[in-house]
This record gives structure tokens, sequence and C-alpha cells, in this order.
């Protein structure tokens, strides 16, 4: 299969995820087994509950279409030839739905913080956007993490979630 095979996949759709493996800690080191049924069902929930979650939240599930290819900095980015187009897609159900309960909350901070002085408030949210701006980046379909360092592939979608 060549990449223009996988880019061709991509946009007509049939692309996603699946379970293949379930990685457990032993004591030497990491284990691998096939998912049981259970584990399969669990793994489908997420979509159940994505639709909720986002209804609470201002512009709701973040389907802004992703930058397309070309030149520039677009080159630097460009999923949208793997079928890619919208920045939910970036992401599984289960990191969507994580994403959205932490954007509820950080969200929900203001009111909980109730007496607390107005720059206090302000100052806690921005770093807890940040925080979600950077469980966002890494936590993406694409980001690539290393015993040393994590970096991504993915820009900062904080935006598309505010």
């Amino acid at each position: 299969m060549t990449m223009e095979d996988i880019r061709l996949e991509g946009k007509a759709g049939p692309l996603g995820t699946i379970m293949t493996a379930v990685v457990m800690d032993s004591l030497d080191g990491k284990e691998y087994r096939l998912p049981t049924e259970d584990e399969l069902h669990v793994a489908a929930e997420p979509e159940k509950k994505i639709q909720r979650v986002f209804a609470e939240i201002p512009y709701g599930i973040p389907d802004e279409p992703t930058p397309k290819g070309g030149g520039g900095a677009a080159r630097a980015f460009s999923v949208d030839g793997y079928g890619f187009d919208r920045w939910s897609k970036l992401f599984t159900a289960r990191q969507l739905l994580a994403l959205g309960i932490f954007v509820k909350h950080t969200r929900e901070f203001a009111n909980a913080a109730g007496a607390c002085p107005n720059n206090w408030k302000e100052a806690t949210g921005a770093f807890l956007a940040i925080c979600v701006d950077r469980i966002a980046t890494d936590r993406a379909r694409f980001a690539i993490g290393t015993l040393a360092i994590k970096r991504s592939l993915t820009p900062s979608v904080a935006s598309g979630l505010q």
C-alpha cells in the first residue's frame, strides 16, 4: 500500500479506529493482549456521550476545517489530504470526550471560584486553558512521544475549544 492509497482511503472515509491490543504493565515491561468484548464495548461508549458534553460548551464540537495543504505554513500541517478535514477528526472519540470534559470544567471554574479576586480568577482560568491546550496538542491522534521529549505534529487547538 502506498501513501497515495492511504490518502485516497482517508478522503473516501473508511479510515477509522479499532482497538487492536491492550497494553499492560508487567515485571518485564509492557505486555500486549487482545481486547475482550467488554473492553471493545467500553471503548465505543464515548461516541454516545460526545454530543451531550459539547452541548454545554459554546461553539460545541470543534468542527472547524483544518488547514488545506499548500505552500508556506499550510505545508507544515497538512492532514486534509488524509481525510482529516475537521479538527474533531484529529482525535479519537475517547480523546474528544476527555477534551470536552476538561473544557467544560475549565469554563465552569469562574462560577466555582465565587468570592476570589477577579485577577486571581482570570489568571487561574488562563492557566487552566493552557493546560487544556497542552492536553489537546499532546493527546491528538498524531502526537509522538519519546522517552526524553514529547513533541507533537498538531498545532494548538485551544482556539477551537474556547
